[in-house]
């Protein structure tokens, strides 16, 4: 096995998006495979992962002739329904297509987001999301959750977030680092608090959750020290 190539962005339709694919946005039947312009077949030549999109040829010498592959792939969007808080009339607001992480559009002034509506092309039908209030992040804060986070918020003080997880929590998918979740809780505290200095930091096992931190000893870096058992 030579190794892994994991099929190129499109700058044009997507630009300046990295990072890895959604799952199952590579369309496998539209995969065409060239070395040198020789067609390669599928399970011969090279194998494809139908999930991540990457692929590995099937030979024992690295080969000089230039290998390019031509393929079709899906974005995903999050559309928003509003409701014009005088008239009481809905509209759609359309959001901008993304490999990965779509954003909604943004609400203009007297609009009210009733629902956001994943549209994937994968799907047969798009999948509606019921906006339920406006519970956000800072809820676990002042409902008692996190006293410490509370008293340094109400009292002006720094703040230090430490996120402990699974890949999710490390930024894995994340089509670029301020896509990464630690990059937009952070972005999300410094908005709705933006007389605070907030510092965030991450750690994260693939395949891990919160619940096993505590048995692990995660690589804590940026100037992090634990804290002796009391």
């Amino acid at each position: 096995m030579v190794g892994a190539i994991r099929p190129a962005r499109n700058p044009g339709a997507v630009p300046g998006q990295v990072g890895t694919p959604a799952p199952y946005a590579l369309d496998t039947a539209s995969l065409v495979v060239r070395r040198g312009g020789a067609l390669l077949r599928e399970g011969t030549d090279y194998v494809v992962d139908a999930v991540y999109g990457t692929l590995c040829l099937l030979e024992g010498e690295a080969s000089p002739l230039r290998v390019t592959l031509d393929y079709r792939y899906t974005l995903l969007r999050l559309d928003s329904v509003v409701v014009d808080a005088v008239t009481g009339e809905r509209h759609l607001r359309r959001g901008v297509s993304h490999l990965t992480n779509p954003h909604p559009p943004l609400a203009a002034a007297g609009e009210v987001v009733e629902a956001h509506v994943l549209v994937d092309d994968r799907a047969e039908e798009p999948a509606i999301y019921p906006r339920r209030g406006d519970a956000t992040t800072d809820d676990a804060v002042f409902r008692g959750r996190l006293p410490e986070a509370a008293r340094r918020l109400a009292s002006g003080e720094h703040l230090r977030v430490l996120f402990l997880g699974d890949s999710i929590t490390e930024g894995g998918d994340a089509s670029t680092d301020e896509d990464a979740f630690r990059a937009v809780a952070a972005r999300l505290l410094r908005t709705r608090h933006p007389g605070i200095e907030v510092h965030v930091a991450a750690t994260g096992d693939r395949a891990r959750c919160s619940g096993s931190a505590p048995t692990t000893r995660p690589a804590i870096g940026g100037g992090w020290k634990r804290r002796p058992r009391t």
